[in-house]
């Protein structure tokens, strides 16, 4: 692995891309077609849960590897030249179909069984800088990029609805040689601690790759880091607590617990602000 400074991408903020576009979707409101996402509580599987070949969420034949084969294409369009490279992080797919409705208090409760309703897939990823993936691009505990995906056999298309969104960092050239990097072991050990403790309960994955510090200007510095993925409390006590958005639903908990990957280190932890 290696290290060095990198400008993000000269896009500003988050590159979006959809299809169908919004006149389309003004022509089938007028006709009484509705654009809604059913069920917001999916299926959640973390990196190391899913299978690329699997179709997930109901009535949709769409696999992981559909969507990063479509976000790849997005982004290598938009950003040629850039040698982009991307791997799925988090899976969300609905598997209860529906019309819900979002009450006062936050919650949703169904109001319409839709038995054929084609179901959404949502798949965030992170980028991969000379395959190694980045697992914090932007110091906030976001990913690099996200799909989400379905059929659109109910508006009379053979064709399949998509909304991409990434903000990567551009290719670079490392400032330094590659590092030796510390035995998982270390930070398994520093996390059983946590543990132990109460706050750390739950873990989804430990994996090395970068994360990003900021270093103003726009410049981000790239370094080796592992981390670990779960559900870290304040307090042994704290009480859990869930995001609800139409599309997901997550613990408010949900953390990503970064670890120098020379020296085993804990530098800091950051919220999973996927939601």
């Amino acid at each position: 692995m290696q290290e060095g400074e990198q400008i993000v991408n000269s896009h500003a903020g988050w590159f979006s891309c959809t299809w169908p576009n919004d006149a389309f979707w003004r022509e089938a409101k007028k006709k009484g077609l509705q654009e809604v996402y059913a069920e917001p509580a999916p299926l959640v599987l973390h990196y190391g849960q899913f299978d690329m070949n699997t179709a997930y969420s109901v009535n949709n034949a769409l696999t992981v590897q559909d969507t990063l084969d479509q976000t790849q294409a997005i982004a290598e369009r938009f950003s040629p030249g850039q040698n982009i490279r991307l791997v799925p992080h988090i899976v969300h797919a609905q598997v209860n179909p529906g019309e819900y409705r979002r009450g006062k208090t936050g919650d949703y409760e169904l109001v319409k069984e839709i038995p054929d309703y084609k179901g959404v897939l949502f798949v965030v990823f992170d980028q991969c800088i000379n395959g190694v993936p980045v697992l914090d691009p932007d110091c906030s505990g976001s990913y690099s990029a996200w799909c989400i995906m379905r059929s659109m056999a109910d508006y009379g298309l053979d064709s399949y609805q998509y909304h991409i969104a990434y903000q990567l960092l551009s290719d670079f050239q490392p400032q330094k040689k590659n590092v030796k990097i510390c035995a998982p072991s270390e930070i398994i050990k520093a996390s059983e601690a946590l543990i132990q403790e109460g706050k750390l309960r739950s873990v989804y994955s430990l994996r090395l790759g970068y994360a990003a510090f900021s270093k103003g200007k726009g410049k981000v510095e790239i370094k080796p880091v592992w981390v670990v993925e779960g559900e870290l409390f304040d307090k042994a006590k704290s009480e859990p607590r869930n995001i609800r958005t139409a599309l997901s639903v997550n613990s408010a908990e949900e953390t990503k617990i970064l670890f120098d990957a020379q020296t085993g280190k804990l530098l800091e932890t950051r919220r999973m602000s996927y939601q």
